[in-house]
């Protein structure tokens, strides 16, 4: 499951592998995103609550935004961040109202502030060191507050991207999260039916089980909390 990784150059990667349209970064990408994100968002809610006002969240990974606006559309405060300064850059200029950092959660979160939460959604899969970078997570956790991710589950079709070195079974996070203090972890599977997400969001349901087949999108839900 893990592999040899190369220097990764995050601005190239995030301009060639995130599918911009011709004309560049607009809403319409974010619009897209959203509707992505949004039975993501909606099926771990029914799990925990995400949008409690007054937490304070912040999201590692947030590529062009389209987590982040969730929050924000519901009063909560985040702050988004992304290892590409090109990603960074962009969701300043469609969310000008959040603030966005860059980030490299191997090196640690900026600045000294703690959260509620802390996001990740197919992050940990890009990661060379993921005993420090989730070690970097939770000291940036408030105590009871909450890391919510997702990574691909190790299908051969999810190993496929050189920038994969950490594509692990579910029973590998449940493992590395508690050795590094975390109580309460929770596993669970998500999986995706290809195309229809972007016709509408009811065509965009989220199947509890993995599927192995190509153009499904199957991952692991990993909720763990700082005690």
């Amino acid at each position: 499951m893990k592999v040899k990784n190369k220097k990764t150059d995050w601005d190239t990667y995030f301009e060639t592998c995130m599918y911009p349209s011709k004309t560049g970064w607009q809403h319409t990408e974010l619009d897209l995103y959203r509707k992505w994100y949004s039975s993501w968002l909606a099926y771990i809610n029914k799990l925990i609550p995400l949008y409690r006002k007054g937490n304070t969240v912040f999201e590692i990974g947030s590529g062009i935004g389209a987590v982040v606006s969730f929050f924000y559309e519901h009063g909560v405060s985040i702050t988004g961040s992304d290892i590409s300064k090109k990603a960074v850059s962009i969701a300043k200029s469609l969310i000008p109202n959040v603030p966005f950092v860059v980030c490299d959660i191997e090196e640690g979160i900026p600045g000294n502030e703690k959260y509620d939460k802390i996001l990740a959604f197919e992050v940990l899969e890009h990661l060379n060191d993921i005993s420090g970078s989730i070690t970097n997570i939770r000291k940036r956790l408030k105590r009871n507050g909450y890391f919510i991710g997702t990574s691909p589950y190790p299908y051969p079709k999810n190993m496929l991207d050189p920038t994969h070195v950490h594509v692990m079974y579910p029973n590998y996070w449940a493992k590395v999260f508690k050795e590094k203090g975390f109580d309460e972890v929770t596993v669970r599977p998500i999986s995706c039916i290809p195309f229809l997400w972007k016709i509408h969001k009811i065509f965009h349901p989220i199947l509890p089980f993995y599927i192995p087949f190509k153009y499904f999108i199957s991952t692991t839900l990993i909720i763990a909390r700082n005690p």
